[in-house]
């Protein structure tokens, strides 16, 4: 065989695998929408399972309750734990978006992108972050059932954060995979972690140093009371003292209310509307924690370990010293009598 040959059969077989290596890709693709499109359809059978079995329920107990010698005390009993187990208006309509974004999903994964569906997925992303921050604003105690519920049960809090077979890193990681994000979100998400942590451990250490203040003010006004009848003006002084410590409290929980906010509404903003809903349909029986993939995203970074810490040790090693040593006790005591000190002298807030 000549040289010719030989070269022309060589050029020939690196065209073969360049083809071959093509198609490959193509079969890597293919599978990956697959998977995504059959995780999609795991989530929208997982809601339709749970609606059988809620309607299955209710007419379990309506059956029971019209047999004939049926005890009637009992039956009254289930019907009305369905009834009370019934869930906040904002879990049903959180549901409801879910169960949408999951038909938008599916239709995209089947139909591809058209300009009706991007404009549905974007309504509904933008129907869930308004739901969010409705709620995050007027009701402190709605937001709270929300970031808890667990739409398999009834309850909103009727299973616990993760059961014995649910890892809530794998939960999170596997979600954080279906979003792929692109590496500008990723660099914003982990910059508002790191701030968003930051902001949350002062907003932290200033409440240790309330809630100090708060128990000395109440062994104080204690104290004062035994005397009360020989001198109220120290029980006053007392009682305002608390008071302004306790409104201290308060704005610092309100400023940590914020701070939260402000995390979430950012980073929803961050994804398109395709993101967002992928979030909230992967997430599923469970509200997003945005945190928890903010956290994923880091650690596939490298910029915090497996635990969600920072690589760099440096600056919690330095706090908890600082808070083991006496002058951090000193520091905390301080603040606490400074507060104490200003309340008497400029009344309550």
């Amino acid at each position: 065989m000549s040289g010719m040959d030989v070269q022309a059969e060589k050029q020939s077989m690196e065209q073969q695998l360049e083809a071959l290596t093509l198609q490959l890709d193509d079969m890597k693709a293919n599978n990956a929408e697959a998977a995504n499109h059959n995780s999609t359809l795991e989530k929208a059978i997982a809601l339709k399972d749970y609606e059988v079995a809620k309607l299955q329920e209710s007419n379990h107990v309506m059956d029971t309750a019209s047999l004939p010698g049926a005890d009637l005390k009992a039956s009254l009993h289930n019907i009305v734990s369905i009834r009370s187990s019934t869930k906040p208006h904002v879990i049903q309509e959180y549901k409801q978006l879910v169960k949408h974004m999951v038909g938008l999903l599916l239709i995209l994964g089947r139909e591809g992108s058209s300009p009706a569906v991007t404009q549905d997925l974007a309504s509904a992303a933008s129907s869930l972050v308004l739901l969010f921050m409705r709620t995050f604003i007027f009701s402190a105690h709605d937001a709270a059932r929300l970031m808890k519920a667990n739409l398999e049960y009834d309850h909103y809090e009727a299973a616990p954060a993760s059961s014995p077979q649910e890892d809530p890193k794998q939960l999170w990681q596997a979600v954080t995979d279906k979003l792929e994000l692109q590496p500008e979100q990723r660099r914003h998400m982990i910059s508002l972690r790191q701030h968003f942590l930051q902001s949350l451990r002062e907003c932290h250490d200033s409440r240790e140093a309330i809630c100090l203040g708060l128990q000395q003010g109440t062994q104080k006004v204690q104290t004062a009371y035994d005397t009360i009848e020989t001198d109220a003006q120290a029980y006053v002084l007392s009682m305002l003292e608390l008071h302004h410590e306790s409104s201290q409290l308060r704005n610092n929980l309100r400023k940590q209310h914020r701070i939260w906010m402000d995390f979430y509404a950012t980073v929803f903003r961050l994804w398109d509307a395709r993101q967002t809903c992928c979030a909230a349909v992967h997430s599923f029986p469970r509200f997003p924690d945005l945190l928890a993939i903010s956290s994923c995203v880091a650690i596939m970074d490298g910029s915090c370990n497996a635990d969600g810490q920072p690589c760099d040790t440096t600056f919690r090693t330095h706090k908890l010293e600082m808070k083991r040593s006496p002058r951090y006790m000193h520091r905390l005591l301080a603040h606490s009598s400074s507060g104490s000190h200003h309340s008497a002298h400029g009344g309550t807030s």
